[in-house]
């Protein structure tokens, strides 16, 4: 069962193993290198700042990956996102949907958001079609926004609005229950 568990103090070294492998670092908008001391900054304003907000992605328990909600906007209603599958073995398996799935939840039901938003790597095409699957639309492009690999990389703007996210949550639990997540829709 997939789950999201608050970020707490036990995760802080955790993350920044996650963030630091290279699997996941290409995929990040800032693929710099992160400091113990740049990712102790980082994670204290996480847990103690209320324009964000973390979880720690369960699967039966373990620890695989992570998301966030960024500049959360109490006013418009908005907010960015961020979230990636860190542990090899749970990539491919449904793991990041899920979590999607109960990100968005949580952005739409318990912070009241009207629209959830994202900066995507153009070459991270996985990423750009399971946002898009999950009924994200594109809203533009940052052409050559990024260095990576030798090379200039586009990034996308997506977003979801709650109302795109209430329909789809009632045509998902309207259909087959998804065996990763127990309470998310879908």
């Amino acid at each position: 069962m997939i789950e999201l568990v608050d970020c707490a103090e036990e995760h802080r070294w955790l993350l920044h193993r996650w963030r630091s492998s290279p699997e996941v670092a290409r995929q990040m908008l800032d693929d710099g290198g992160i400091s113990r001391t740049v990712h102790n900054a980082w994670y204290t304003r996480l847990l103690q700042d209320g324009d964000r907000h973390g979880w720690v992605v369960t699967d039966d328990g373990r620890p695989v990956g992570a998301c966030f909600l960024s500049a959360i906007n109490a006013t418009d209603r908005r907010a960015y996102f961020g979230m990636y599958v860190a542990e090899p073995e749970s990539r491919g398996r449904g793991v990041g949907r899920a979590a999607l799935r109960l990100l968005c939840d949580r952005a739409f039901t318990e912070h009241g958001l009207h629209k959830l938003c994202c900066q995507v790597l153009a070459s991270n095409e996985v990423a750009v079609q399971l946002y898009r699957r999950e009924g994200f639309t594109h809203e533009g492009t940052l052409r050559e926004h990024v260095w990576r690999d030798e090379q200039w990389v586009d990034v996308h703007q997506m977003a979801l609005f709650a109302r795109s996210w209430s329909q789809s949550r009632a045509a998902l639990t309207d259909g087959a229950a998804d065996h990763r997540t127990e309470g998310a829709p879908g």
